[in-house]
């Protein structure tokens, strides 16, 4: 599936090496199809792609080349070859050319250096670099540490560049990480592909939220009708609130003694088997990357295969009229709420609904895994 808003990032390093262990980092960072990105290599290019485009990300080292904007109450002129990184932040706050800026200079960020801010007039101010980023990028910045590459090859540094900056961070500091967040006001805050919507309530929002909470599992009916308020559709469900006595008097045991509405194991159980299907995963990758032996490859295999089994049973054939009920009544709940989101958003709709299955068991299972921030 592609992602109809990616990433834009903006790389402005003028080290040939280093910009392009940049961009490929960034690659590396996000999914291929997230991600748009442009390099400059001085700061007059990377001025012209701030006053054609504009930027999630502008990734920069404040250090372009040997020389720097005059230190004087001159304004400095944007298209001399030596405008640096301090030229190019100026322009793209006056643009508002990017939401975001990732410096990656040998610059320390407690140095102090010569800023011009511009207003009526344009004046130059002598603050840190961690100031400046701080009053011009509030939340929305990172700064990395460049070394000498005789003291820490670069391949080290880009490695620890991206455990520092990562898929998430990325995402959260450009203002791009999918939300799904009830709020207190009886709405809701959804981002999905970088557009956000605020939606009235529905009960069925709350079982998206779940759903998306729990990616690539098998939600039993009867745990979704729990969530949300009751009176929501014609049939009975029994809400949040209801404990198991209730249940049992309107027919809804779970812990049936025939199973008819067994959930299979408990949630401590079901955690416990996800931990060792886990672990067993991680003993068969090693099996097969050090080439063990291929008996103990299949013992592997089949010993998760039988844990996914009991984590996930087969339908049972015969279905009480009270279930059914049940899981077509969550059933309809969520396509009405995803049917109300084609025109706020059809994006969001489309990934949901190619994204939720729907039937005896309910997940949601997205073909590449997202960033969903729900608080």
């Amino acid at each position: 599936m592609s992602n109809k808003n990616p990433l834009r990032v903006l790389i402005v390093e003028d080290d040939h090496n280093w910009r392009g262990a940049l961009c490929e980092m960034y690659k590396d960072i996000v999914y291929p199809d997230e991600v748009i990105l442009h390099s400059a290599a001085s700061g007059p290019e990377a001025i012209r792609f701030l006053e054609n485009e504009k930027y999630d990300v502008l990734s920069l080292d404040i250090n372009l080349g040997s020389t720097h904007p005059r230190e004087s109450n001159e304004k400095p002129d944007i298209g001399i070859p030596g405008a640096d990184g301090r030229t190019v932040l100026r322009k793209a706050e006056e643009l508002s050319g990017c939401n975001s800026v990732i410096v990656i200079t040998g610059i320390h960020i407690d140095d102090t250096l010569s800023f011009f801010l511009t207003g009526e007039e344009v004046n130059v101010v002598r603050m840190t670099l961690q100031i400046y980023l701080n009053e011009t990028f509030p939340g929305n910045h990172l700064y990395l540490m460049k070394m000498n590459v005789k003291e820490k090859p670069m391949r080290e540094q880009i490695d620890i560049f991206k455990e520092q900056i990562t898929r998430e961070r990325l995402y959260s500091i450009s203002g791009k990480i999918n939300k799904f967040i009830k709020n207190i006001d009886n709405t809701w805050c959804i981002r999905y592909n970088g557009v956000e919507i605020h939606p009235k309530h529905a009960v069925g929002f709350e079982r998206l939220q779940y759903l998306i909470q729990n990616p690539y599992k098998s939600i039993d009916g009867t745990t979704l009708a729990r969530i949300g308020s009751t009176g929501v559709t014609d049939e009975k469900i029994p809400s949040a609130e209801v404990d198991e006595g209730q249940l049992i008097g309107q027919g809804l045991n779970i812990r049936d003694t025939n199973n008819e509405f067994d959930t299979t194991i408990d949630l401590k159980g079901r955690g416990e088997i996800r931990k060792k299907i886990k672990r067993l995963e991680r003993e068969l990758e090693d099996a097969e990357e050090f080439g063990k032996d291929s008996s103990e490859i299949e013992k592997l295999k089949g010993e998760i295969v039988d844990l996914q089994a009991h984590l996930n049973p087969q339908r049972d054939t015969k279905e009480s009229p009270v279930r059914k009920k049940i899981r077509d009544s969550v059933t309809k709940s969520i396509n009405r709420t995803i049917d109300s989101l084609k025109k706020m958003h059809p994006d969001l709709a489309d990934h949901l609904d190619k994204s939720i299955q729907r039937g005896y068991y309910v997940s949601y299972n997205p073909e590449k895994e997202l960033d969903w921030k729900f608080e």
